[in-house]
């Protein structure tokens, strides 16, 4: 442990290598705080090397990397989930979604609905952006009793959905078709719009019940421009209505979730991207994928392009709430 921040390269400003110290560190808790004497810490260059630091000191065990102040970084260890973890009905909590295992406290990671925003679930083919999908269906289908309606759009035209096609036909519906999907925006608009109305008489800010969910697997078969001219102003409609929902749907009660596997601007309208503040991102191996959804990247806790199949990180941008969780794998609803 003393000599990790040189094994690292990790310098201060003067050339001088962060020192473990003892007072501060707990060593039955394995967690080690280094110091950098002549400067102040750079949190993101430690979080850039925690592949690294886990070779140098064993694969056996996962570190994460906290900032005590401004010249003290903590290292903790962990012992790691397993790659595949089973899915418990527990993960499932009335009132809210869940969106993962936190891989530090173990812990399922629950978002209330009443203050879930919109969210973007990205990441390669293969990384696990599908089985965490229908872990999301299933946690909306947990508290059914409090949407209005649920819309499970598909736009890769595969056979994904077609494991909730008997789950209360009521509420559930699937969607696969340009033109069904263009019906549905153009539906939610006038609800979003006779919704408004009816809050603003009450003094109402944000609805809390009637919820509608819009799930959209693969948004960007529909926002790719169609070959045809005479389809070119329905899709024009189809993309401003969508806008309007990420901009205005969240007050009154309806919710998006959209995956895509690039989420770069051609797939992703940067108006509609920038309202899914609720992110869970899986590995992202092009780093313009990676720029498109985060940013400055500084402060993610770990690199996006080195996650395992499975995990993910989820942030929300609206809270200011980021976490790397683990996905269980979930089958098909008996």
């Amino acid at each position: 442990m003393l000599t990790l921040g040189a094994f690292l390269g990790i310098r201060a400003e003067r050339e001088e290598f962060p020192t473990l110290i003892y007072d501060r560190s707990d060593f039955q808790q394995h967690q080690y705080v280094y110091r950098h004497f002549a400067g102040p810490a750079n949190l993101s260059e430690w979080r850039q090397q925690l592949g690294s630091i886990r070779a140098f000191l064993g694969d056996a065990f996962e570190w994460t990397v906290s900032q005590d102040d401004a010249t003290h970084v903590r290292l903790h260890r962990h012992t790691p989930l397993p790659r595949r973890l089973a899915f418990e009905p527990s993960n499932f909590k009335p009132g809210n979604l869940f969106v993962g295992v936190d891989t530090i406290s173990r812990e399922p990671l629950q978002v209330p609905l009443e203050e879930l925003t919109h969210v973007l679930l990205c990441g390669a083919s293969g990384t696990g952006k599908s089985n965490a999908l229908h872990v999301i269906c299933q946690s909306v289908f947990a508290n059914l009793d409090l949407f209005e309606q649920v819309y499970l759009v598909d736009g890769k035209e595969g056979v994904a959905f077609n494991r909730y096609r008997d789950t209360d036909p009521g509420k559930v519906k699937i969607i696969w078709e340009q033109s069904a999907f263009a019906a549905l925006i153009d539906s939610l608009g006038a609800t979003m719009d006779a919704r408004n109305h009816a809050q603003r008489d009450a003094g109402v800010d944000n609805a809390t019940e009637g919820f509608i969910a819009v799930i959209i697997d693969e948004l960007a078969a529909f926002i790719e421009p169609p070959s045809n001219p005479a389809d070119r102003a329905a899709h024009k409609a189809l993309l401003v209505g969508l806008q309007k929902l990420a901009r205005r749907g969240r007050s009154v009660g309806i919710r998006l979730i959209v995956t895509v596997q690039d989420p770069t601007e051609e797939n992703l309208p940067t108006t509609v991207r920038s309202q899914l503040q609720s992110v869970l991102a899986f590995r992202l191996a092009i780093p313009q994928h990676v720029s498109a959804v985060f940013g400055d990247q500084a402060e993610l806790p770990v690199k996006v392009r080195d996650l395992p199949v499975g995990r993910a990180i989820y942030q929300n941008k609206a809270t200011g709430t980021t976490a790397v969780v683990q996905l269980p794998v979930i089958g098909r609803p008996s």
